[in-house]
């Protein structure tokens, strides 16, 4: 709501900043002379101040995020995700950036599955992004496949059986 509101309004904010900055060297409400050119600049400067300021801000805020206010972090390929963990539970819509950091951090895991209709769904692991290729391997057992960075750190937590290793998918 805000980044819209903030795009709309940066045009009239910037036509005010100009407009009081204007009126503060007294152009405009009074004539070019001593008093009241003085009174001008004690009572406009404060509010053609605070109008650039808030011009300026926004314009470098938009500027900043390519000019149409989206979250740069975000804007890694513009999917948006759905993941249906096992029991059911749907989070999202979330990013692409956002889902390799929770398969980084363990928390896709086989057996999840991801979307971006909710509609037609498919397994976690089969989304390339997300690098969920390594099995942890140990005589008669098989976990995976995790994300490396998950899988590195299920091996150094002591969970995984002894003898473990990591292998690619």
């Amino acid at each position: 709501m805000w980044r819209k509101t903030s795009t709309i309004l940066i045009g009239p904010v910037t036509i005010l900043a100009l407009f009081w900055s204007y009126c503060a060297v007294g152009g405009f409400f009074f004539p070019h002379d001593g008093m009241e050119q003085s009174f001008a600049l004690l009572m406009f400067t404060p509010i053609a101040i605070i109008f650039c300021v808030v011009a300026a801000l926004m314009w470098r805020t938009m500027l900043k995020k390519g000019g149409d206010n989206r979250n740069s972090s975000d804007a890694s390929d513009g999917r948006k995700w759905y993941i249906r963990l096992t029991g059911g539970k749907v989070y999202g819509p979330t990013t692409t950036n956002a889902l390799v950091t929770w398969a980084e951090q363990g928390r896709v895991v086989p057996g999840n599955e991801v979307s971006e209709d909710k509609l037609s769904w498919r397994p976690a692991e089969s989304l390339p992004e997300l690098g969920m290729r390594w099995l942890v391997i140990a005589p008669g057992v098989q976990h995976g496949p995790y994300n490396r960075v998950a899988a590195d750190k299920f091996l150094q937590s002591g969970k995984a059986p002894p003898g473990a290793s990591l292998q690619e998918k």
